[in-house]
């Protein structure tokens, strides 16, 4: 595998040995769009992805396409999940939201249409904060209830 890395931000992913797992490396502060997102990548083949401590953000389709990513566990420093994050992650079943994020835009999951379980580790008042400003949580809970 391989990382394009600028500044801590991980602005892109390459499969060398169409691997199904990634460790991202610590150095990395934030996922920058389609850091994943692009076929050719081999970011669709990715099964899980860990996510370090060190990143804060997750931008804008950062994981969009990640065809059979099954499951996904969001560190406690990430504070923000951009727009379409993980849309179109067809296989996504599990996803794990810390107390820390407080903010997750529009279509964040969209599109994750084997979502069976969101696990939300904060409070009722970040709990509450981002269903006000997620519409993409609304659909999931939704879903799932």
């Amino acid at each position: 595998m391989s990382f394009k890395i600028e500044n801590g931000v991980l602005k892109e992913y390459f499969s060398e040995n169409d691997e199904t797992a990634v460790v991202i490396p610590d150095s990395v502060t934030s996922i920058e769009k389609y850091a994943f997102g692009d076929f050719f990548s081999g970011g669709s083949r990715l099964e899980s992805i860990t996510i370090p401590d060190s990143v804060t953000s997750i931008e804008e389709s950062a994981f969009v396409g990640c065809l059979s990513l099954e499951s996904i566990t969001i560190p406690d420093s990430v504070t923000s999940i951009g727009y379409e994050a993980f849309s179109d992650c067809e296989n996504l079943k599990f996803i794990t939201l810390p107390n820390s994020v407080t903010n997750i835009e529009k279509n964040a999951f969209t599109g994750c249409k084997k979502l069976e379980t969101l696990t939300f580790k904060g409070t009722k008042l970040n709990y509450k904060k981002i269903l006000e400003s997620s519409a993409s949580i609304n659909e999931i809970l939704s879903a799932l209830e």
